[in-house]
């Protein structure tokens, strides 16, 4: 893979780290729900002020996750190839494997890690993610 290739696949997968986040921050919540019921003592602030407090980051981290995936998805649907596109999605906005995209897709696995890099030369970034890093 160049070096193009791996800034692009990077960029893809700002995704799914503000998703995974996302998901730490709602098991985080559900965990102090059941908390808050012990009272104050337990959790050293009031339940109320971190429930409150958790719910504001997880507002802000599904914000976040929903303006990128549809940047993301945006500059996929740009690459005017069903294949290639189906390709990004499957790997980069579900998260899935490239067996399971194969699978998906009734392609080789071979199939689908040969169309990933050239979905990923089709794709155009943002100026600002293909410059190198110093």
């Amino acid at each position: 893979m160049t070096k193009e290739q791996e800034r692009k696949r990077a960029w893809l997968r700002r995704g799914l780290k503000i998703e995974r986040r996302a998901e730490a921050l709602e098991a985080l919540w559900c965990r102090d729900l059941r908390l808050a019921d012990y009272g104050e003592e337990l959790l050293g602030m009031s339940g109320r002020e971190l429930l409150r407090c958790l719910q504001m980051q997880m507002e802000e981290d599904l914000w976040a996750l929903c303006w990128c995936r549809e940047e993301i998805l945006a500059r996929i649907r740009c690459i005017g190839d069903d294949d290639l596109e189906a390709i990004l999605i499957n790997r980069f906005l579900c998260g899935r494997t490239c067996q399971e995209t194969a699978d998906a897709m009734h392609y080789d696995v071979r199939t689908i890690q040969r169309k990933l890099l050239d979905a990923l030369d089709a794709l155009e970034i943002p100026e600002a993610y293909k410059k190198p890093a110093p």
